[in-house]
């Protein structure tokens, strides 16, 4: 029940903080935030307060945030969109994803990022 209540404060707090007009959203660089659902109630609580300050950034420099708990977002396709790749907790699961990130990585373009705990 804790998890359920910390997930659901988590959806509200990126629906709050951002929700700018969608012209402007358009011409904004995008960022994708990776989190887990399946942890521990502190990791949860680090992916909630690290949302809620990612928003606000993205509101405050002009940015867009993106969220998602489904990891098979982590593929070649769907990365190639993104300036900026981060999961907060958790990390890629198959090693289709963990091949995706490392591709997607190699075919960078200057100016894009990703950051992560090391990938063995």
């Amino acid at each position: 029940m804790k998890k359920l209540i910390i997930c659901l404060k988590l959806c509200l707090a990126l629906l709050c903080a951002h929700a700018p007009a969608l012209a402007q959203v358009q011409n904004q660089p995008r960022v994708l935030l990776f989190f887990s659902l399946n942890v521990e109630n502190d990791h949860m609580l680090f992916a909630t307060d690290a949302l809620r300050f990612f928003a606000q950034q993205g509101d405050r420099h002009g940015f867009r945030i993106e969220a998602t708990s489904d990891w098979n977002a982590m593929n070649e396709q769907n990365l190639k969109q993104y300036k900026l790749v981060v999961w907060l907790n958790g990390s890629p699961v198959s090693q289709a994803q963990r091949d995706a990130l490392r591709s997607t990585w190699k075919m960078a373009e200057p100016g894009s990022a990703a950051t992560s705990p090391l990938i063995r």
